[in-house]
């Protein structure tokens, strides 16, 4: 059978993110196809998907949980009874397409990534990317895992509140690395550490250094 070595997945949702006395719920839907061919002789295994992502009732409403943080961003300034406050500059309707090639060398996997998004409802500062690889993976004692990244989100290529919330300090409107080191120590323990090196507002006129380290212990029961 020629599709023997092939699966697929279809994915929906969706989801209230914020309900409002006054105003309109925003919402979000989405769906995902995704296709994985795999390889003989468990040589690994070749991944490819499209997303979409609608979020209904976002331009001209406050941000989503924190009226005063846009998380990157583009904002209108509004009077709110006197007051001036920010609302969401654009709607959101976002396109995903990402893949990724998993091998096998020995005991040791190996992982291409990648990942696009646009943002179809506005027509600039709209779009994000991601690429890296990794290999290795933490299962039993003394077991090693490596992970490098690299991405540009532009402003408005998503929604910054749900963007990664490590990378940049959450949001949207950076680019940088990623590192990642990992390592079992012994049955359901994980040590890792992972380190960001971005760069902030890049639509600005001056950026902004952003650095973090970050350490995990990770336990499993």
């Amino acid at each position: 059978n020629r599709f023997s070595n092939i699966t697929m997945q279809l994915n929906g949702s969706g989801f209230w993110i914020e309900e409002r006395k006054q105003a309109d719920d925003s919402y979000l839907a989405g769906g995902q196809v995704q296709m994985t061919y795999h390889l003989n002789d468990k040589k690994g295994e070749i991944t490819a998907g499209v997303s979409y992502f609608s979020y209904g009732n976002a331009r001209g409403y406050f941000p989503f949980y924190d009226n005063e943080d846009m998380c990157g961003n583009s904002f209108i300034e509004v009077d709110d009874d006197g007051e001036t406050v920010m609302h969401y500059a654009s709607d959101f309707e976002l396109i995903e397409a990402y893949g990724a090639v998993s091998l096998n060398f020995g005991e040791v996997p190996v992982t291409f990534f990648g990942d696009y998004v646009t943002n179809t409802a506005v027509d600039s500062l709209d779009d994000g990317w991601l690429f890296g690889i990794s290999a290795g993976k933490t299962k039993k004692p003394g077991n090693w895992s490596v992970r490098y990244n690299y991405r540009q989100v532009k402003k408005d290529a998503v929604v910054g509140i749900y963007a990664d919330s490590d990378f940049r300090g959450g949001g949207t409107d950076a680019k940088g690395h990623e590192i990642n080191l990992g390592y079992q120590l012994m049955d359901h323990t994980t040590l890792a550490v992972t380190y960001f090196n971005n760069r902030i507002d890049l639509e600005e006129n001056e950026t902004t250094d952003f650095e973090r380290w970050q350490i995990d212990l990770k336990l499993k029961f």
